[in-house]
C-alpha cells in the first residue's frame, strides 16, 4: 500500500491498525506523470474535457466535463445513499460542501460518478440532496449536543454510520474524524463550544 494513501486517509499514525490494513493485499502506488491544473483542457481529439478542481473528498480531487454533450465525470462525488465521505484526515467538509454547489451551478445533463450509475435526470435536485446529508448530519450532532457529551459518546450514537460494518475499527475510526470535523466547524460557527472535562455542548 502506497505510504501517499495512508498518509492521505491518516491510517499511517493510527497504532490500531497493523501494517496494509484494512487492504491485506495491498495497494500498489502510482507514479505521478503530471499534475492536472483547475480549468485546464484535456484534448483527446474527439473529446475534450474540462479540468474542475472540486475538493472535499481529498484536497486534489477534481472532476471533469465534457462541455458539448455536458456530461460530467464527478469522481467521488457520488451521490451515494452514504452521502459525501470526508472521513479522511485530509478531507474537508466545507470544501465538498463548495465543490457539490459548484456542480449545481453546472447544471449537467449527465452525471458519471465512480460509485454509481449513470444519472441523467433531476441532477441539480440530486446533488442538493447529496449535499444536504452534511447539514442533516450537522443537524444531528447539534440535538445530541442539547446536553454535554463527548465526542466518545457522539460516536457511540451512531450519527454517521447507522452501524460499522467489518472491518469495524476501521468504520469508527472514519466515524471518529468525520464527527471531528463537524464539531470544528460548528465550533467555528459559534453554535458549540467545548466545556470541561473534555466535553461539547450546543448553545442553543
Amino acid at each position: 500500500m502506497s505510504k501517499e494513501f495512508l498518509a492521505y486517509s491518516g491510517l499511517d499514525h493510527t497504532p490500531d491498525f497493523p501494517e496494509g490494513y484494512p487492504f491485506s493485499h495491498g495497494m500498489p502506488g502510482r507514479a505521478v506523470g503530471r499534475e492536472l491544473a483547475e480549468g485546464e483542457i484535456l484534448d483527446f481529439g474527439n473529446v475534450v474535457l474540462q479540468v474542475l478542481h472540486t475538493p472535499g473528498h481529498t484536497p486534489g480531487h477534481i472532476s471533469l466535463y465534457e462541455p458539448k454533450e455536458g456530461i460530467l465525470f464527478s469522481g467521488d462525488i457520488d451521490l451515494s445513499p452514504f452521502g459525501p465521505f470526508y472521513g479522511n484526515t485530509s478531507s474537508s467538509l466545507e470544501e465538498f460542501s463548495k465543490s457539490i454547489r459548484r456542480l449545481i451551478d453546472l447544471n449537467p445533463k449527465v452525471l458519471v460518478t465512480s460509485h454509481s450509475p449513470i444519472i441523467s435526470d433531476n441532477i441539480p435536485e440530486r446533488l442538493k440532496e447529496y449535499a444536504e446529508i452534511i447539514d442533516f448530519r450537522a443537524t444531528k450532532i447539534l440535538q445530541a449536543l442539547r446536553v454535554p457529551r463527548s465526542k466518545q459518546e457522539l460516536m457511540e450514537m451512531k450519527i454517521i454510520y447507522d452501524h460499522y460494518p467489518e472491518p469495524q475499527s476501521l468504520y469508527r475510526y472514519f466515524e471518529e474524524v468525520m464527527i471531528g470535523k463537524h464539531l470544528r466547524h460548528l465550533m467555528g460557527l459559534g453554535e458549540v463550544k467545548l466545556i470541561p472535562n473534555q466535553k461539547y455542548k450546543a448553545y442553543a
